[in-house]
């Protein structure tokens, strides 16, 4: 996603764009902060904990990826049996 709008320190919103694919409790991080999706509407994703540090417009926000070392990458049924 990419930040449509600058958002100062402390803020507890952002908005962003695309719309689609914002989920509450999405981890997401932005230029060394990371934060939690508490709502999303129509691009507007309302976080926490607020920003440390303001954003600027256009600045590239990226989703979390949860760290699952023993999740096998492919599922039991589409691994070969030999």
């Amino acid at each position: 996603w990419s930040l449509k709008s600058f958002a100062a320190p402390a803020a507890e919103k952002l908005q962003l764009d695309p719309d689609e694919g914002l989920l509450p409790g999405m981890v997401l991080r932005s230029d060394g902060q990371h934060f939690r999706i508490k709502e999303a509407d129509k691009g507007l994703a309302s976080i926490e904990p607020p920003l440390r540090d303001g954003l600027v417009q256009g600045s590239i926000v990226q989703k979390v990826a949860p760290f699952a070392p023993f999740v096998p990458v492919m599922p039991a049924t589409l691994r070969s049996s030999t």
